[in-house]
Parts: structure tokens; sequence; C-alpha cells
């Protein structure tokens, strides 16, 4: 396992810990679950963006710039969390 050395800043950051903590539980539910869990991995950068299968990070524009957090979906694909990811108004 690969330990990344972060920053003092980092280390003390109240969100960056909020971040892990939720990234640690999000991989603890995902390898507990009986039923398999997917992770969207279908976006192209400047495709079109989903806002039935994810949430804007910030602004508010026409296409995928990358995905900041990946939507999860059952095995049966049905919509489990939306995703968020970084728009851009730069096309193909």
């Amino acid at each position: 396992m690969k330990v990344v050395n972060l920053s003092p800043a980092l280390k003390s950051s109240t969100e960056m810990k909020s971040y892990i903590n939720s990234c640690i539980r999000m991989a603890w539910i995902v390898a507990m679950e009986t039923d398999r869990l997917h992770l969207d991995n279908s976006v192209a950068r400047f495709s079109d963006f989903d806002t039935v299968k994810y949430d804007y990070y910030d602004e508010e524009l026409e296409n995928f710039d990358y995905v900041v957090w990946p939507a999860l979906f059952s095995e049966n694909l049905q919509l489990i969390g939306k995703g968020v990811a970084v728009a851009t108004s730069r096309a193909r």
C-alpha cells in the first residue's frame, strides 16, 4: 500500500479528514454488500452533462470535464447514488 505524504496543513484539515473518512466508509460499504455495486465509468470528457446521474461540482455548464466522484449503481443498474463532476462549456 502506498502512503501519501500530506502537507501539515492538509493533515490538520477537517475537510480532508471528512473526505478521507467518506472514501473509507464508501469503500467498506461497497466491499460488504452482498449484491454487486458498480461505479460508473462511462463518462467521456466533453460529452453532454448528465444531470440524472451527476450533480455539478461548481458551475452548471453543458459538458463533462472530469468526474470528482462516480455515480454508484446496483447490480441491476439502478442508480443508488449520484456522482459529482466538474463541467465545462467546451465541446469536443
